[in-house]
């Protein structure tokens, strides 16, 4: 009789605690953009043989209207033998769903990249990129966060 008594009540109790929501095991957060900088004849402008390397140009943060140096938020990746600039969009500032970076040249030359930020369940990710108001990716194309920007 206490067993059964006992094995009721811890039905009843794993029942009650079934939850209509569902549950996420993971929180992603996909915020970053490769740039590949380019000349006119195509040729990759970043790495060390080439007109900049990763340490020459300045990454700012836009927060609270304020640009915000960003030291740790680039860096050089190699694909297929060629070198891009990979930035990440800043994600502090939660005021708008737009996130903006300067990246500033050794000439003092600056440009702008916009990044639309969602969010959905415990997700973040880039959905939208623009440089210097140009629109260059979004997610509908189904292709990798990727652009060229011609120097």
């Amino acid at each position: 009789m206490k067993k059964t008594l006992f094995l009721l009540i811890f039905s009843f109790f794993i029942i009650s605690c079934e939850k209509d929501e569902p549950t996420y095991c993971c929180t992603i957060i996909d915020s970053s953009i490769d740039i590949k900088f380019i000349d006119s004849e195509g040729n990759n402008l970043l790495g060390e043989e080439n007109q900049f390397e990763e340490t020459d140009i300045s990454v700012y943060n836009k927060i609270d209207g304020e640009w915000k140096i960003s030291p740790e938020n680039t860096f050089l990746v190699e694909r297929e033998n060629e070198d891009y600039l990979r930035v990440f969009a800043n994600l502090e500032s939660t005021d708008t769903q737009i996130s903006e970076l300067k990246l500033e040249f050794p000439d003092n030359e600056f440009d702008i990249l916009k990044t639309e930020i969602s969010s959905q369940n415990a997700n973040t990710f880039v959905t939208k990129v623009w440089y210097n108001d140009e629109l260059k990716w979004e997610t509908d194309n189904n292709s990798e966060r990727i652009i060229e920007v011609i120097k």
